[in-house]
């Protein structure tokens, strides 16, 4: 893109222009770290540095220089190097190039701005979506937005939500059924809230979006749910993370699938739900990611011109499909199957070798 920064140099530009923004009445605002992920947008990070630059893109800002200018000025002007530090940190939590917690403990204990909390918990969960850890973020975020400067930030709202979905779609078996419920119902407002507050609300920050489908679906409201991680796909800004971003959000449509699947298993089989092994269920999960991919190679299709590229793409696209509906199918039958065994998968991994060696007959034609 000819309208992304080129140099570190033009970047610490946008990062002072930020500051001359009457820093201090924003720094912990939601305007803020929106001015913080717009800048994060305008460049592309690499994690090689100038002496071993191998693959890194001409145009591709490193690391190592970045880090440089946040300690060229953390003595000279402290708010800059905040900017660059907060604006790298959202840059390595998104692309994850680097070891985020490292980073952030290096530089953190270096401001006193109050937002540095928040930095601080998205690390944590970044690093561990545990269910101890997610447990207790819940309650250290409840106490922070509860703080005057916070208690109408979206960012902050939305976050909480997350944590919230996470949580219960790592548990979606789980009985504490009156807990989920007011839990959900509380992030649903907190969600809805965020959204009317934008400017905008059609155009609202499209995580927003993504987070209060999560909700819909996990309160068995599929439809609406689905639609509106489909309305956060749409306002997904153009950009150099755009497309892994688009492939993020559409894995929580698949696992919107899943979570449907399980329910219905639990209300047919309220009485055996053992037997039926619902945990079994959550092996479909590996499947996500391999569909993301096919998702979102389609459109590669419509840019190749070579008739002999094309006809490889293809046959390894269709050995990629019988790949997924091997692994659909053997995750169909351990739901079913207190135990499997390879006799009784023989077709479904038939169909799924046959996959493995359609893409690799593709990818052996192209090399030789």
């Amino acid at each position: 893109m000819s309208n992304l920064l080129k140099s570190v140099n033009e970047l610490v530009n946008e990062a002072q222009a930020i500051v001359e923004e009457n820093f201090d009445s924003i720094v912990n605002t939601r305007a803020f770290e929106i001015k913080i992920d717009d800048l994060t947008k305008k460049f592309k990070l690499t994690k090689n540095s100038n002496s071993d630059a191998i693959e890194a893109n001409n145009d591709d800002l490193y690391i190592n220089d970045i880090i440089q200018k946040i300690d060229e000025n953390l003595n000279i002007n402290k708010e800059l190097a905040f900017v660059l530090f907060f604006t790298l940190f959202t840059k390595i939590r998104k692309t994850k190039l680097s070891d985020l917690e490292k980073f952030k403990n290096e530089y953190i204990k270096k401001f006193d701005y109050k937002i540095c909390k928040f930095i601080d918990l998205l690390c944590s969960y970044n690093v561990d979506k545990s269910d101890e850890n997610i447990s207790r973020l819940v309650v250290e975020l409840r106490d922070l937005i509860k703080e005057p400067e916070f208690i109408n930030h979206q960012g902050l709202n939305n976050f909480y939500v997350e944590l919230i979905c996470t949580y219960f779609e790592n548990n979606i078996d789980t009985d504490i059924k009156n807990d989920k419920d007011k839990y959900l119902k509380e992030a649903k407002k907190k969600i809805e809230a965020a959204i009317a507050s934008s400017t905008d609300s059609d155009c609202a920050y499209p995580k927003f979006y993504l987070n209060h489908g999560r909700v819909l679906i996990l309160m068995g409201e599929y439809g609406e749910g689905e639609n509106s991680i489909i309305k956060g796909i749409q306002n997904i800004k153009s950009g150099p993370d755009r497309e892994s971003t688009a492939r993020e959000y559409e894995q929580y449509l698949i696992k919107s699938s899943i979570i449907r699947t399980s329910e219905e298993i639990k209300k047919k089989n309220q009485h055996e739900i053992e037997d039926v092994k619902l945990d079994s269920l959550k092996t479909i999960t590996l499947i996500t990611t391999l569909l993301s991919f096919i998702l979102g190679s389609i459109s590669i299709f419509a840019e190749v011109k070579d008739t002999f590229t094309l006809a490889m793409l293809l046959m390894s696209y269709l050995g990629l499909v019988l790949i997924l509906a091997g692994i659909v199918l053997i995750g169909i039958r351990a739901m079913y199957k207190k135990s499997i065994n390879l006799k009784s998968i023989k077709y479904e991994f038939f169909i799924t070798v046959l996959g493995v060696i359609i893409i690799t007959s593709a990818m052996l034609i192209i090399l030789l």
